[in-house]
């Protein structure tokens, strides 16, 4: 039975989405078919030019909790996710991509999160490779799976500040267990403390760096919760898959999905191009510096940035080489730091990578892998394989 709408729900799922319907069809047919919790909203927040196609799709698929928004205007990926979190009303939410999944027990954490005044959880998160990424640097193999640990089921505390010390010092080249609400769970009241002091949700150029930097500055009582709750999924159109493909790099002019005035307004201690590392840097900045949190954006490691980026962006080694003369005229004590970082991150990527294969020769990974021509599918296997079994929150 599906409650009375008037009523606000427990949990907003936004899911923001451009031209992939194939993603999001699959996520809609999902949730039509698993979740029958009337705790959810379903928001879709499109961006498509021509939605023809999702009106016809939804148009026997009379379902309240489900709610669509449109707007035809081109918003960049942070604006778009921004209105999705302003269109929703749960009392938490969590933000997917149109690739990825969630489980029906996510209902179950929030109330369990509203008991225990926790403002924000984040998850050990099983992977899905959709079957259409091709160039896929993991190989063939792995195209069309689920890889999923051996889950502890234990609840971890998250340290807010040894989390705020990682991104500083690591230079955003992670997030870590820093709580966001992109494939997590967060407390709309905090949601909204970090617009209010930040005026918008996501801070940034990068949605999920920028709202979890921003969100440093107001959660108090996060967790970690090591079970499966959202899927994460690669497709190709996604950002992740563009990663998996190696063409998760490119001139910032010409990245469309980004607010127009992200290449004027670029720090300029930050390599010139679009990449991953790079986007989160510029992201984690703005975040700090829009949050209030100025005198922490000083102490951002761009040593180790530098570094980072000579290790992994060797197509851009001649803008990361101008930068690096640049900083080491004003200060040559850099020198030796992004030195030390180079040899530091470039020895701790080989062991990774050799790891890796001596742990996939001897079978010695605690990865689980299954195959699946949908995520639907794999969804629907984790549904059945930890259904029954003890839930950490219960």
């Amino acid at each position: 039975m599906i409650r009375d709408t008037k009523l606000k729900p427990l949990l907003s799922i936004v899911i923001p989405t451009k031209d992939r319907n194939v993603y999001l069809f699959k996520l809609i047919e999902y949730f039509l078919k698993s979740i029958v919790s009337d705790q959810i909203e379903f928001i879709i927040q499109d961006n498509t030019k021509d939605n023809s196609d999702i009106l016809k799709f939804l148009e026997n698929r009379n379902d309240p909790r489900i709610k669509y928004f449109h707007n035809s205007i081109w918003l960049s990926i942070p604006e778009n996710c921004d209105i999705g979190i302003s269109n929703s009303s749960g009392e938490f939410v969590t933000l997917i991509g149109d690739d990825d999944g969630f489980l029906p027990w996510i209902v179950d954490v929030c109330n369990w999160m509203r008991d225990n005044n926790i403002e924000a959880v984040m998850t050990n998160k099983p992977h899905y490779v959709w079957s259409d990424i091709t160039g896929n640097i993991w190989g063939k193999e792995s195209i069309g799976t689920l890889a999923y640990s051996n889950f502890t089921k234990k609840i971890h505390n998250i340290n807010i500040l040894k989390e705020q010390n990682f991104i500083l010092d690591r230079a955003a080249s992670s997030l870590g267990h820093t709580p966001r609400v992109y494939q997590s769970i967060v407390s709309r009241k905090k949601m909204n403390e970090l617009k209010n002091i930040s005026g918008s949700f996501f801070p940034g150029p990068s949605p999920d760096m920028a709202n979890a930097v921003g969100l440093l500055k107001v959660i108090k009582k996060a967790v970690y919760i090591d079970f499966p709750i959202i899927i994460t999924g690669n497709g190709f159109k996604s950002t992740g898959g563009e990663g998996i493909r190696k063409k998760h790099h490119g001139k910032i002019e010409d990245k469309s999905f980004l607010p127009k005035n992200t290449a004027q307004n670029w720090e300029k201690k930050i390599p010139f191009y679009w990449s991953g590392i790079t986007i989160y840097a510029e992201s984690a900045l703005k975040a700090f510096l829009h949050s209030g949190n100025e005198k922490l954006a000083e102490k951002f490691n761009f040593n180790y940035l530098y570094a980072y980026c000579l290790v992994f962006e060797n197509n851009y080694i001649h803008e990361n080489i101008r930068i690096i003369k640049h900083e080491i005229r004003i200060n040559f004590s850099s020198f030796f730091l992004i030195s030390f970082y180079f040899f530091k991150i470039f020895f701790f990527r080989g062991f990774v990578f050799l790891k890796n294969i001596f742990s996939k020769k001897l079978k010695l990974t605690n990865l689980n892998i299954e195959n699946f021509d949908t995520i639907n599918q794999a969804s629907d296997f984790l549904i059945k394989e930890f259904k029954n079994k003890n839930k950490p929150w219960e």
